[in-house]
């Protein structure tokens, strides 16, 4: 069977969705785009590890390189994070996700092309020992992205999808 970036993708959540029952915790990373989108193939993994705001950034600027580099045409990323639910009439959030009293712990899911994105975020709880999926929120076009992984394909916007 050929692949397809939705195969690619859907395969990639559920393998995410098993490491993190299975380990309690993932590793942030970047799996690389290469081929094309009739026939993507994942070239290199990435573990993104950083400690602090400056150290990421400079992680992602590797990264972005990286892409350039090996021509890769996309990226998928894979990480925990924390996720807060709000309407445009809530006010402006500002405190850190994972400081603010009605965040939630999700998994997070992105896959970036110049010309096709789908991401998700599954929420989920620890209990005990065991981690519970609770919802999964697709992650429409119009959604405010924001972040570091969304910003390495460096003529794109995300956010609205529209290409610059």
């Amino acid at each position: 069977m050929k692949m397809s970036l939705k195969n690619l993708f859907d395969g990639t959540t559920e393998t995410a969705k098993q490491n993190l029952v299975r380990d309690g915790s993932v590793v942030p990373v970047v799996l690389l785009i290469t081929g094309n989108k009739h026939n993507p193939q994942v070239g290199d993994i990435i573990p993104i590890q950083a400690d602090s705001d400056d150290e990421k950034d400079q992680v992602m600027r590797g990264v972005q390189g990286l892409i350039l580099r090996r021509g890769a045409f996309g990226y998928i990323t894979i990480s925990e994070s924390w996720i807060i639910i709000k309407t445009t009439k809530d006010p402006p959030i500002s405190v850190k996700p994972s400081k603010h009293p009605e965040s939630k712990e999700a998994l997070f899911v992105g896959l970036f092309t110049y010309d096709f994105h789908k991401a998700i975020a599954m929420i989920f709880e620890r209990r005990g020992d065991k981690i519970v999926f609770t919802e999964e929120i697709p992650v429409a076009p119009k959604t405010e992205l924001k972040g570091r992984f969304i910003e390495m394909l460096p003529t794109m916007n995300l956010n609205g999808g529209n290409l610059k």
